[in-house]
């Protein structure tokens, strides 16, 4: 027989206490756009070791609680791949908030080591990879983890899609440029900003590991008021720090201050932001990078004037199937096909070539195979239509485009090619966030020539299609 679950230590830090009324004050708000009451959103920003996490599971408590006598909810804990939502999320972290409360048993646990569930007084807490392709039912709440991670808006808004009560997300802003941003603001919105001098259960030794990365001397630093008593350009150095080789002002900023920080070590620093597609270049082509579930499928047209490169992001959506993606990338490429056409003069145009990522198989489809037979059978499908209907077939059947796969070199090679170029790329929030965010690996303090192997979806397909078509420039 299962225990009784009896909370004997709860002692959360002043977040919770601060989520609590929010919630209270704004749960039967109405909308005055929509008329109607909404879910409550609550993203939680901060610094390493700033007990946001464990706040977010003392209120995942205190809801399953306070609900036992009413009604079960369901609840989802959320993180970009499962083996980090497992290992992460659940063993690391709700496990050990659970043992330090009191509450944690085995008998009310199950699949700890596969995609782990957990049941409070009845309430359901499943633990989930955006990697592992279950799609989510209903829920009260959900819960996204490093919410930073998950790149992509669709893909968020699908999770939160069949949410009805809260939506709890937390991160440490290691980027500077992000969609989940541009949600502070929003009706029943709250956003939230705490370091680790607001974690009052944290342990000395991991609070001196943060101060150790901080370039500036505490001397310049209010303890009482929680701020800096001058502007960083007068802020003298930390000597110590420096001394040791662990001042790192990146690392400060995010995990220490918790302020949002760019990365260090852009690996294209120059780009040129435009706000459309130029219609006199030399050539256009198209670039298709392939991602099935959690990561995005990104098509990318890329033209060509001298020695100035366009980019610009068609798509960018996970397709786990090739119908799907057919249908999403042929809208863009027949009307380049009209362009062409209306600009030859009824002369022939030249064929529309789509460089694709070589690693196309998914669930043993090869997608550039397929792609290009979808293309066959709709010819076909329009020859038997057109014959029905005596109509000729010729000017409706689908000519000139053609999927093949890139026979690329390393990583390496691809960015040192685009790289020759001048880069303009249309501004799209995603774009932005990719060449931002793209930056070369740190490896024991040293920057190395290799790429971090994300946020590079967009720029791999035009890195595909500028290879295969500008590889001699």
């Amino acid at each position: 027989m299962a225990k009784e679950l009896v909370v004997k230590t709860f002692d959360p830090n002043q977040l919770f206490y601060k989520m609590v009324e929010f919630y209270q004050e704004n749960k039967k708000k109405i909308n005055p756009n929509t008329g109607t009451t909404q879910r409550i959103d609550i993203c939680c920003e901060g610094s390493s070791r700033s007990g946001k996490t464990f706040d977010i599971y003392d209120l995942l408590i205190f809801f399953c609680e306070q609900f036992k006598k009413k009604r079960n909810l369901s609840i989802y804990v959320v993180r970009k791949t499962l083996k980090s939502c497992r290992e992460i999320a659940y063993k690391e972290d709700f496990v050990k908030k659970l043992t330090l409360a009191g509450i944690y048993s085995t008998d009310y646990a199950r699949n700890e080591n596969q995609s782990p569930e957990y049941t409070l007084w009845g309430s359901t807490i499943k633990f989930i990879g955006l990697d592992g392709g279950e799609e989510l039912g209903r829920s009260d709440i959900i819960y996204v983890n490093e919410a930073l991670d998950i790149n992509n808006q669709k893909t968020m808004d699908n999770l939160l899609m069949r949410c009805e009560m809260l939506g709890l997300f937390d991160w440490n802003p290691k980027y500077s440029k992000h969609f989940i941003f541009k949600w502070e603001g929003r009706f029943n919105t709250l956003f939230t900003r705490t370091t680790f001098r607001d974690n009052k259960h944290i342990d000395p030794k991991v609070k001196g590991n943060i101060l150790s990365k901080c370039p500036w001397s505490f001397d310049d630093y209010d303890e009482e008021k929680r701020c800096w008593k001058v502007p960083i350009e007068q802020r003298r150095p930390n000597e110590y720090n420096i001394k040791n080789g662990t001042a790192n002002y990146h690392d400060w900023m995010v995990y220490g201050e918790g302020i949002r920080c760019p990365e260090e070590g852009a690996v294209f620093k120059n780009i040129n932001w435009i706000e459309t597609f130029p219609d006199d270049c030399e050539s256009v082509h198209f670039g298709l990078d392939f991602g099935y579930t959690s990561d995005p499928s990104v098509l990318t047209k890329v033209g060509r004037k001298g020695n100035n490169i366009y980019i610009q992001y068609l798509t960018y959506n996970p397709y786990d199937n090739t119908d799907m993606l057919y249908k999403a990338v042929m809208p863009f490429l027949l009307e380049e096909q009209k362009r062409r056409k209306k600009e030859s003069n009824g002369l022939e145009t030249a064929n529309i070539i789509v460089a694709c990522d070589s690693a196309d198989r998914y669930k043993d489809v090869h997608f550039v195979r397929e792609l290009n037979a979808i293309i066959i059978n709709e010819n076909k499908k329009i020859q038997s239509d057109c014959e029905k209907a005596k109509i000729d077939p010729e000017n409706h059947k689908i000519r000139g485009i053609q999927f093949v796969k890139v026979k690329k070199p390393m990583v390496t090679v691809r960015l040192s090619n685009m790289k020759k170029f001048n880069l303009h790329v249309v501004e799209t929030p995603e774009a932005v966030e990719e060449f931002d965010n793209y930056v070369y690996m740190i490896i024991e303090g040293n920057q190395t020539n290799i790429p971090i192997d994300d946020y590079n979806h967009g720029i791999d397909s035009a890195g595909y299609c500028i290879w295969h078509f500008h590889k001699w420039k």
